[in-house]
């Protein structure tokens, strides 16, 4: 999620536009306001390391999605 600079505007926007997911917006909220590790995210959310990987690749799909739609508001990811 690093690889999105993200502004509490931005992040508020992506909320409205992106169907999510309420674990989605859980691991979203912690990485981005909280600046929570995934381990962090894990032990959090009692879920499993592989599953906040998952819910991670569904949230960069998801805002790949949006910033094809809205690209004057969204950048493109760094990879």
């Amino acid at each position: 999620m690093k690889q999105i600079p993200w502004t509490r505007t931005k992040y508020d926007r992506f909320l409205e536009l992106a169907i999510l997911t309420d674990d989605e917006k859980k691991i979203l909220e912690s990485r981005v306001i909280k600046n929570a590790s995934r381990v962090q995210q894990s032990m959090e959310c009692q879920i499993s390391l592989a599953t906040v990987d998952r819910i991670i690749k569904s949230i960069r799909e998801k805002y790949d999605q949006v910033q094809k739609e809205y690209p004057e508001e969204f950048e493109l990811r760094k990879r």
